[in-house]
C-alpha cells in the first residue's frame, strides 16, 4: 500500500512568502545578542554560553584578528556595567592575546586587592618594563593574597629591580608571615636567575 503513495509536491513559494521568511530570519539574527557585549554581564555560576563563544574565538584567532579582538575586550573592560565575573573573564582573554596596547587600561586594576589578580591574568605574559614598574608600585598598595600574587608575578617575570624591595619585605616584622615567606622565595628565585 505504501508503494501507491506518491509524494505531494509542495506548491512553489510566492515572492512575498520568500521575502517574509527572509525578513523573519533577519530579525532573528539581529535579535541575537552580541557575545562581546554579553560577557560584560557574566555572573559567577550563571550561563557561560557567550563566554564560551568568545573564548573559542580568541583561542582560534589568527594573529591578524587579535588586535581587533583585543580592542573589543578593552571596550568591555571600560563598560560601567561590567561585573566581577566579566572583568575576570576579559582579563583572562587578554592574557591570551593582550599586547602593550592593553597595559594602560589594565594597570589601574593593580591598585585594589579585589582586582589585582585579574590584572595579573592579563599582564603577566606581556614583556614590557612598564608592567614591572606597575607591579613594584602595587606592592605598597596591596595586602594579603593580592600582595603575595604580585610578588609571585615579579619573581616569575624575573624583575631584578624588585630585589631590594622584596628583601626588605622578607625581613620586615610588620609584614605577615605569608608575605615575608613569598618575598623570601621571590628573592631566592631572582638571585638564582642567570
Amino acid at each position: 500500500m505504501a508503494e501507491n503513495l506518491k509524494p505531494v509536491a509542495e506548491a512553489p513559494a510566492s515572492q512575498s512568502q520568500i521575502q517574509e521568511e527572509l525578513k523573519a530570519r533577519d530579525e532573528w539574527f539581529t535579535a541575537t545578542p552580541d557575545p562581546w557585549n554579553e560577557i560584560a554581564l557574566l555572573q559567577y555560576g550563571g550561563d557561560r554560553t557567550f563566554a564560551s563563544t568568545v573564548n573559542r574565538m580568541v583561542i582560534n584567532a589568527e594573529p591578524a584578528q587579535r588586535p581587533a579582538m583585543e580592542a573589543k575586550l578593552l571596550n568591555v573592560l571600560g563598560r560601567p556595567e561590567l561585573t566581577d565575573a566579566g572583568r575576570a573573564f576579559v582579563c583572562r582573554m587578554l592574557g591570551l592575546i593582550g599586547t602593550e596596547v592593553c597595559v594602560p587600561a589594565v594597570v589601574p586594576l593593580l591598585a585594589q586587592d579585589s582586582t589585582a589578580d585579574d590584572a595579573r591574568l592579563a599582564l603577566d605574559s606581556i614583556a614590557n618594563p612598564k608592567i614591572d614598574e606597575a607591579y613594584r608600585a602595587a606592592l605598597g598598595k596591596l595586602h594579603g593574597a593580592a600582595r603575595i600574587g604580585v610578588i609571585g608575578s615579579i619573581a616569575m617575570r624575573g624583575d631584578a629591580q624588585a630585589e631590594e624591595i622584596l628583601t626588605a619585605m622578607a625581613i620586615s616584622p610588620t609584614e605577615s608571615i605569608e608575605v615575608r615567606a613569598a618575598a623570601e622565595r621571590a628573592v631566592k628565585r631572582l638571585v638564582a636567575k642567570p
